[in-house]
Order: structure tokens, then C-alpha cells, then sequence
């Protein structure tokens, strides 16, 4: 900064706010003249001056009158017809559709239009159609996962509080820590470590001794929730003073954890293939994020449901559905004690319900493409749909 009057010259630390105006002259790394001397490929947005020259962004990322949220992917697009936009009639996250494998929509197509409130696993677990009702079940082809998972609240901070409360040093939970005003903007607004996110799948196995089986999974705190930096003014220096600028990183939003890689070293949340001759046909998911690892075991009354039209074709040794949904017959209903398995101890996540004749995609009407269907309650969301294994 050159001062004329006074004839001095500073250089100005790149965080210094000077107590008087000051005239910077520099180039614009964002907005730029709307000529062919730059790219405007990725650029939507033409501003207006009153002298009749026309502005653009030099990329829409850097645009804030175009309307973004980093604490929400659910998606709004454009319909395509008079620049308006259009919201799909259920909850979609922009991206998902590109996850979406052959036999899923498949599994859509063969029923759409022809069949009202089609169970899509009736193709993919016993390859049914509107024309063949009756067939046997698809061994270890596909099996159910949770494909994708993640947090919602309207508190970011509150929820990050109550999952890192763990006491035990032996394995402890990642803490909020700079929470004070300095001048590096570099921090991050919490320890290293990971969370542990237990899943509890109540499936009634007729085989198995327990109705549920569990399993839990690691989730870092870049991997759930995302920050920003807050900043405070304070003004600094005596006689001749000036301005500084502190930072502090604040949890300001959540993000998704995908679980959808094939790589080997990949963590993949896979449950097990939804065969109807051995679980019910509604699941329990139970989530909590995990504090202690003392397993309890405890008897419980559970009411649970079985399709009938499900048996094993004794000549050729298979099992077999006869009829789409239930078929002909009803649900079987029984009541019994069985024994629970699970972690006590636990910040409780929710619980999510899905049947067995839930759709697994869902045809978004704004854009024609296939999203996979999303559960949710007052922490989490989550995919579950039945994934590949066999080729």
C-alpha cells in the first residue's frame, strides 16, 4: 500500500484491515467482461451494467446470486420448460441417480405402468413379472446394503455434542476443540478419531437365535459433518492502529457417506439377501452411535410377518414364490420370545421401517431419471436397496 501524502509505503499483512479507505487495484479472478477472451463454459448468469456492458461469472460456483445450500443436497433442478424449477414430489439428492445399477431399473421397468405399487425385489429376488407370477429365488446374487448414510438435524453443533460424549480414553470419541478466536484459518473444529455408528437389523431369522444381527461401522467427522470459519474484528496497535482479523471453525452442516464402491479395502454395509422362506417381510434398522462395547443379550415379545406364498418346490429342490406381493394368500402373524443382541450404553440414532414391498428407485417426474428411494427419521437419512455380489 503506497500512502502519497505521507510518503510511505507498507506492505499489508494479507489478514490486516486498515483503519481509512484505501484504493486496491487488482484483477478479478471471478467476475470478468462477457467477451470470447474467456471461458464461459461453465457460466450461466449475465449481469447488466448501465453503461451496456455485460458481466459474467467465470464459473457458477462463484456466483451467490444463484442459490446453493452446503447444509442440504436434497435437489431442485430445471424442468426444462419456461426456466423455472421443479420439485420433485419426494426427497432426491442430486448425483444418486448415477448409482442406480442396470438390474434396479430393470427391476422398475418391467413393472411401470402395468402393475399399481409394484414390489420391484419380486423381479430382482425371484425374477417375477406381470406375466410370470410363479419362479424360483435367486441364490447369492444380490443382497441387501445400505448404500448411503447420513445425519440430519437443525442443530449441527448439538449433534456432533451428544455423539462425542464418550468418557472412555481407551477408545474415546472425537471432542470439539478450537473453539477460541486466532488468527489460523487452517483449524478444524475437532479431534482426530472416528465415530462408531451401530446398525441393528430386526429381520425375525427362522434359523438364527437372535431376531436381529448387528454390525457397526467407523464415520470420521469430515465424512458427516461439514464447517466454516467465523470470524471476529478486533483492532490492534497503539498510536498508529489497525485492524485484525481472528478465525474460529463452527459445525455448520452434515454431509452424506456413500457405500457403494466394489473396492476390496471399501467399506460396504451388506446385510444379507431378503429371502422370504426365512425372514419376515417388514425390517427393523436400529441405529446408535456406539459408546461402550458391552453386548447385552435380552428376551423381547416380538409380532412379526411372513409372506405364505413362498415354499420350497420339493421336486426340484428350489425355493419358490407363487403370485406378485402376497399372491393369493395373507400374511402370516405370529408372537413369540426370541432374544435382542445389542450395545448398551449408546446415543440412539432412530429407527428406520422398511417392507419388503417398498420400491427401491424412484422415477423423479422433473427429469425422467431413477433415484434411489430414501428413508428417513429426526437424525438420519439412509438408502437401503439390495446391491450385487454375483456376476
Amino acid at each position: 500500500m503506497i500512502d502519497a501524502v505521507n510518503n510511505h509505503e507498507y506492505v499489508l499483512e494479507d489478514d490486516v484491515i486498515p483503519g481509512y479507505p484505501v484504493v486496491v487495484i487488482k484483477n478479478n479472478e471471478r467476475l470478468a467482461v462477457n467477451t470470447n477472451d474467456h471461458n464461459f463454459a461453465r457460466s450461466t448468469e449475465v449481469l447488466e451494467a448501465q453503461d451496456g456492458t455485460s458481466y459474467r461469472f467465470l464459473d457458477d460456483n462463484l456466483n451467490a446470486n444463484l442459490t446453493r445450500s452446503t447444509n442440504r443436497d436434497f435437489l431442485q433442478i430445471d424442468d426444462g420448460n419456461d426456466g423455472g424449477s421443479c420439485n420433485p414430489p419426494f426427497p432426491i439428492i442430486s448425483g444418486r441417480e448415477n448409482t442406480v445399477p442396470q438390474f434396479l431399473k430393470t427391476a422398475h421397468d418391467v413393472f411401470d405402468g402395468r402393475i399399481s405399487q409394484p414390489w420391484q425385489r419380486d423381479n430382482i429376488y425371484y425374477q417375477l413379472t406381470p406375466t410370470q407370477t410363479t419362479n424360483t429365488y435367486v441364490g447369492g446374487r444380490y443382497l441387501e446394503a445400505i448404500t448411503y448414510f447420513r445425519l440430519n438435524n437443525n442443530n449441527p453443533e448439538l449433534i456432533f455434542s451428544i455423539m462425542s460424549d464418550q468418557n472412555n480414553s481407551a477408545n474415546p470419541d472425537p471432542m470439539r476443540t478450537n473453539q477460541s478466536w486466532e488468527r489460523d484459518r487452517t483449524r478444524v473444529p475437532w479431534t482426530d478419531g472416528a465415530f462408531e455408528i451401530g446398525v441393528s437389523v430386526t429381520d425375525n431369522s427362522k434359523t438364527r437365535g437372535n431376531i436381529n444381527m448387528a454390525f457397526t461401522f467407523p464415520a470420521a467427522p469430515e465424512e458427516l459433518f461439514i464447517f466454516s470459519y467465523e470470524s471476529i474484528v478486533r483492532r490492534r496497535g497503539w498510536g498508529i492502529t489497525w485492524k485484525r482479523t481472528y478465525w474460529r471453525p463452527k459445525i455448520d452442516g452434515f454431509k452424506g457417506m456413500d457405500f457403494t464402491s466394489t473396492n476390496i479395502d471399501a467399506i460396504k454395509l451388506h446385510i444379507h439377501a431378503w429371502d422370504l422362506t426365512e425372514y419376515s417381510n417388514i425390517w427393523h434398522l436400529d441405529f446408535k452411535e456406539v459408546d461402550v462395547s458391552t453386548e447385552i443379550t435380552t428376551k423381547t415379545t416380538n409380532v412379526k410377518k411372513y409372506n405364505t406364498n413362498v415354499s420350497i418346490n420339493i421336486p426340484l429342490g428350489e425355493k419358490e414364490k407363487a403370485g406378485l406381493k402376497f399372491g393369493a394368500s395373507v400374511e402370516e402373524t405370529n408372537t413369540d420370545e426370541r432374544n435382542f443382541k445389542w450395545v448398551e450404553g449408546s446415543d440412539e440414532l432412530g429407527r428406520i421401517v422398511i417392507p419388503f414391498g417398498d420400491k427401491t428407485v424412484i422415477k423423479n417426474p422433473c427429469d425422467g431419471k431413477l433415484y434411489p428411494r430414501l428413508y428417513n427419521n429426526a437424525s438420519i437419512t439412509l438408502e437401503m436397496r439390495p446391491v450385487q455380489v454375483e456376476f
